[in-house]
């Protein structure tokens, strides 16, 4: 592996997004922020607003994931950058649900990246309904006004309201 230990946080995702394209993924360069540091928020969107994050997703993340070293971003996440990401999850799992998808609760026992598997494997197929699901609750939980389709409409959504 080449030394990395010279590299900006920014070349470092650069080489981690390249290698997700390499998997089919349609993901940009990274974003910065403000402050110069990587947009992690909207590399992590990207990654999972991509419809092939439910096929592809574990097993490119497996492989580019080693790209990172070396980034000061890759630090142990804080525990409140942990819950953030648990509650996302969680919401994201019931959102399925609300669709009519039989998928359970991520569990957190071995780790917040784990606790994706039981669920993306929940999720495989090429089924429409489990698409539209997952498209709808990906816009839920993790779209923003710009990746809402014109309209805004929640497609195939009776009543639209709230679960809560």
């Amino acid at each position: 592996n080449p030394d990395t230990s010279k590299l900006t946080d920014e070349a470092i995702t650069s080489r981690f997004t390249a290698c997700l394209r390499d998997y089919g993924f349609s993901i940009g360069d990274p974003e910065l922020n403000a402050d110069g540091t990587v947009n992690q928020q909207s590399l992590r969107q990207s990654l999972f607003q991509d419809p092939k994050f439910q096929t592809k997703g574990p097993t490119a993340l497996e492989n580019c994931r080693p790209l990172l070293q070396g980034a000061t971003f890759a630090q142990p996440p804080s525990a409140e950058d942990q819950i953030e990401f648990q509650d996302t999850l969680l919401k994201f799992a019931q959102c399925l649900r609300d669709e009519g998808l039989d998928v359970p609760d991520p569990d957190f026992s071995q780790g917040s990246r784990q606790a994706m598997r039981p669920l993306i494997q929940s999720m495989q197929g090429s089924d429409t309904k489990i698409q539209e699901a997952v498209l709808s609750c990906r816009e839920t939980v993790f779209g923003n006004d710009a990746t809402r389709p014109p309209g805004g409409g929640a497609r195939g959504r009776p009543g639209g309201g709230n679960s809560n």
